[in-house]
C-alpha cells in the first residue's frame, strides 16, 4: 500500500489523529494499519503508534512502516500500560482536533469504521463518545448486545469528540497507571459529563454506532502463547472487576479530581475495599486477581 492510501492533496482538511494502543504487537500492528485508510475512504488519517514496553519487534515494523509516509508516527514509550500510554497521547501527542480516534494495535477497523464514529458524533451533538461494536469473535452476539444495551465502549476502537477530550486535557485529568479496563473509565467520564458527583448518567452522552466495527483474530486451541493469552486474559478481566469496585467510591464521592495517579495509590486509599462486596473469591481467576491485589498493596495500608 502507498503512501497516497493515506493521503488526498494538501488542500484538504485536517487528518484524523488515531491512537493505535501496541504492546508487543509485532504480529498485528501492520494488519492495523493497513485497515484505517478504508475505514475512512478519503479522508487523511495521522496514526499514532504508542509503543508502550514492547520487547518485540514492533517498534522496528512500526519505524520501517513510517519510512515511506509522514501520516504514520512511532511514539516509544517506556512505560508497558495502556492507561500511562492513553494519558501520553491525550496530553502529549494528540493535536486539537475535531474528534480523537482510538483503536487497540491487535484489531482491524472494519471499512467505514472510523467514518460511522464521525458521522454517530455529527449526528448526536450531545454525546462525548462514539463507541464500535464487535464484528468477529465466538461471544460477539453477546458482546454487542451488552454494548447496546448499557451503552459502554469497547476500548478495542471508540472516538471522543474533540471538545470532551479538550476539556480533559485542560482539567489534567489522567487515568491510573496499571488500570485494567481504560474504557470502562472512559465510559464513566463521557456519560457522567467528567463529573460523577453531580449523579447526571446520560445514555446520550455515548452513542452506539452499530456500522462502526472492529474485526479480530480468535484465539486458537492450538496454539500454546493463545493459552497463556487467555489466562491473562481472564485474570485481567477479574482484576478490572475489583479495581472498579475500589475506584468507583471515590470518584462518585470526591470527582475526577481524587482519581489516584496510579492503582498502587487506589490499593492504598481502599485497601479495606478489596474484599467488600465478594468475601470470598467466585472463582479462580477471581481468587487470583485479589491475591494480585494484595501483593501489589502497599504494606502500610
Amino acid at each position: 500500500m502507498t503512501k497516497e492510501s493515506f493521503r488526498l492533496s494538501d488542500d484538504d482538511p485536517e487528518p484524523w489523529p488515531v491512537a493505535i494502543f501496541a504492546h508487543n504487537e509485532a504480529e498485528n500492528i501492520t494488519k492495523c494499519l493497513d485497515s484505517l485508510p478504508a475505514a475512512a475512504p478519503g479522508q487523511r488519517i495521522a496514526a499514532f503508534v504508542l509503543a508502550n514496553g514492547c520487547t518485540d519487534d514492533t517498534e522496528e515494523i512500526v519505524a520501517n512502516y513510517a519510512r515511506a509516509r509522514d501520516d504514520v508516527h512511532l511514539v516509544h514509550i517506556d512505560v508497558g500500560d495502556k492507561c500511562n500510554a492513553w494519558n501520553e497521547f491525550v496530553h502529549l501527542h494528540a493535536p486539537r482536533s475535531r474528534t480523537l480516534f482510538f483503536i487497540d494495535g491487535d484489531v482491524r477497523a472494519a471499512p467505514g469504521a472510523l467514518e460511522a464514529l464521525q458521522r454517530g458524533l455529527d449526528t448526536h451533538p450531545e454525546a462525548n463518545a462514539a463507541a464500535a461494536l464487535p464484528g468477529s469473535g465466538r461471544s460477539q452476539t453477546a458482546f454487542r448486545r451488552m454494548l447496546i444495551d448499557e451503552g459502554g465502549v469497547a476500548g478495542n476502537l471508540y472516538a471522543l469528540r474533540g471538545r470532551f477530550a479538550d476539556r480533559i486535557r485542560d482539567a489534567g485529568i489522567r487515568l491510573p497507571i496499571g488500570l485494567v479496563g481504560d474504557d470502562g473509565l472512559v465510559g464513566t467520564l463521557a456519560h457522567n459529563d467528567l463529573d460523577p458527583r453531580k449523579g447526571d448518567w446520560s445514555r446520550a452522552r455515548v452513542v452506539t454506532c452499530p456500522d462502526a466495527m472492529f474485526v479480530f483474530d480468535p484465539l486458537s486451541l492450538w496454539r500454546p502463547d493463545h493459552w497463556r493469552l487467555y489466562w491473562r486474559r481472564q485474570i485481567n478481566y477479574a482484576v478490572r472487576a475489583r479495581q472498579f469496585r475500589m475506584l468507583a467510591p471515590l470518584i462518585h464521592d470526591g470527582g475526577v479530581r481524587t482519581m489516584p495517579a496510579s492503582v498502587r495509590d487506589l490499593y492504598g486509599a481502599r485497601a479495606e475495599a478489596v474484599d467488600a462486596d465478594t468475601p470470598w473469591p467466585t472463582s479462580l481467576f477471581d481468587l487470583l486477581a485479589r491475591n494480585r491485589i494484595r501483593r501489589a498493596t502497599p504494606p502500610d495500608s
